[in-house]
């Protein structure tokens, strides 16, 4: 609801790695599905990390800037 409250119809998604993101994520995707709301990425990080030097961290930074359109 918030998503398309603020009028997003194409987003990326990030969530921990583990069951609890992990369940988030595809109940977010699922709902999203329904709505209509388009998924540019889906991506998943530790829980635990040090932004400024953890490469799969830095990764995903520059994978959702990719996606300029994408909220």
């Amino acid at each position: 609801d918030l998503i398309l409250e603020a009028g997003y119809n194409y987003v990326s998604a990030v969530h921990t790695e583990g069951n609890y993101g992990a369940s988030g994520m595809k109940a977010l995707l699922d709902l999203s599905e329904e709505a209509g709301i388009c998924t540019a990425a889906e991506l998943a990080v530790r829980q635990h990390v040090n932004i400024l030097s953890d490469p799969v961290f830095n990764k995903t930074v520059l994978e959702l800037a990719s996606h300029k359109t994408a909220r």
